[in-house]
């Protein structure tokens, strides 16, 4: 199994995207519900034997992405761990981030 690792952007981006729910929905669990499980889906994935998620060569080498409801997360695949670097809505414009 991969060990999952989150980089210090993506973990930013959570903790925004955590406190933009609270904001908004003025329930103190809706963002940490939504991080939990995207970090038990990239959990999940690191115990798959295959290869999942989309590739997005356009965006950058070895780079993936898997949605999870508005959100997008990006990732990349090491010989022992899943990397992720990125967790963006999906609306954005991800060519003018990734540029």
């Amino acid at each position: 199994m991969r060990a999952v690792r989150f980089s210090g952007r993506a973990q930013r981006q959570l903790n925004e995207i955590s406190s933009y729910l609270l904001k908004s929905t003025r329930d103190r669990r809706a963002g940490a519900r939504l991080v939990l499980a995207i970090e038990a889906r990239m959990l999940r994935l690191a115990t798959s034997s295959s290869t999942l998620g989309r590739p997005r060569p356009e965006l950058g080498a070895g780079l993936r992405s898997l949605p999870h409801g508005a959100y997008l997360i990006f990732f990349t695949y090491g010989d022992e761990n899943i990397d992720v670097l990125h967790v963006l809505h999906a609306r954005r414009d991800l060519e003018e981030y990734f540029r």
